[in-house]
């Protein structure tokens, strides 16, 4: 990790810590897994918040392309809050105006030219939710043909007042120069 530190006094009293961190598995020869991640963190003592944003950038597993953000904020004044997203929040789910738009964290698997498929999820804990969902996508192209599919769900689970929420989608389509299926 390579991180920084900024000190800001006597009002507001704010911390700020910017820097890079990457890990790599299981060896540097052997890099299974390699991960960097950017991130930005500020603690704000006067307002007593906690923000940290951070993003995947050159990163992969088993040498699949990975990306995506994840975002903190908490509040611990007299209005306790607390978001917590990995990848983002559950299409149903009103996020604060003032959070960040977040990338899904995904796994690219384009193989060939004309083929390319995809996965990507999402993991949302707040003071009041569970959230999580994923989807997998593919689409390919022969000649004049191609052929566009994928599958998702979004699960949201809010404990006051309680309520379940689960979504799933499929897709599919095929397609001519003329015609789409």
């Amino acid at each position: 990790a390579n991180i920084g530190f900024i000190l800001q006094l006597p009002d507001p009293i704010r911390i700020a810590l910017l820097g890079q961190v990457s890990a790599v598995l299981p060896t540097e020869e052997l890099d299974l897994v390699r991960l960097n991640m950017d991130v930005l963190g500020v603690v704000d003592f006067t307002a007593g918040t906690l923000s940290i944003d951070a993003s995947l950038r050159d990163s992969r597993v088993v040498g699949l392309s990975l990306s995506g953000d994840m975002a903190l904020r908490a509040n611990f004044s007299d209005d306790p809050t607390f978001l917590l997203a990995v990848g983002g929040f559950n299409p149903a789910f009103d996020a604060p105006e003032s959070f960040p738009e977040l990338e899904r964290l995904s796994v690219a698997l384009d193989t060939v030219d004309d083929v390319s498929i995809g996965l990507s999820g999402y993991f949302a804990l707040t003071s009041n939710t569970v959230q999580f969902g994923a989807a997998a996508w593919m689409s390919a192209k022969v000649l004049t043909y191609s052929v566009e599919g994928g599958v998702s769900f979004d699960v949201l689970v809010q404990f006051s007042p309680f309520m379940f929420r689960a979504d799933i989608e499929f897709y599919i389509s095929v397609k001519t120069e003329r015609r789409t299926l």
